[in-house]
């Protein structure tokens, strides 16, 4: 994957994997970017919101599309 932007930011990795599921169901190549030690330290997120869904820059209105769904 080139050209990767967030497609949209989360205050924790477990919205962040629901996201990063619904992507998975349409096909749209993804990744999880956070500052949590791996997983094993989830608090460090808690006060930057700082856990990224990543997409490639050609997926981005796609993935925006998808995503809408869970603002609903």
């Amino acid at each position: 994957m080139s050209n990767l932007v967030a497609v949209k930011t989360f205050f924790t990795r477990f919205d962040a994997e629901q996201a990063k599921g619904l992507l998975d169901e349409f096909a749209i190549p993804n990744f999880i970017m956070a500052d949590d030690g791996g997983g094993f330290y989830p608090s460090l997120t808690f006060s930057t919101g700082n856990v990224r869904l990543m997409v490639n820059a050609r997926d981005l209105i796609k993935a925006k599309q998808v995503l809408k769904v869970l603002e609903d």
